[in-house]
């Protein structure tokens, strides 16, 4: 039985990252609030409008993720990650 990820609560990440996103890419600055195994809760500027599918990037975070737009209320945005994953590299010590 598949895990019901639902169900996990958020841990805050305050963390700052980017959204990729179009032909060509578009790049747009956000903020990591909170994030899950399956997601973040970001905020990006009022005038950015990402289509259904980004990547989200956070150095800080060693993220690298596509992501699908799940919700989206005013600046903030709810993600949630598609099944392939893709974690940046670890920084050295």
């Amino acid at each position: 039985m598949a895990e019901n990820r639902s169900e996990e609560p958020w841990r805050p990440a305050f963390k700052t990252g980017q959204i990729f996103f179009g032909d060509p890419q578009e790049c747009c600055d956000c903020l990591i609030w909170e994030l899950r195994t399956s997601g973040a809760r970001i905020e990006v500027q009022p005038e950015a409008m990402p289509p259904r599918a980004v990547r989200l990037i956070s150095i800080a975070l060693f993220l690298n993720q596509p992501c699908e737009v799940v919700a989206r209320d005013g600046r903030k945005m709810e993600l949630r990650f598609s099944s392939c994953t893709e974690r940046a590299p670890p920084r050295p010590r």
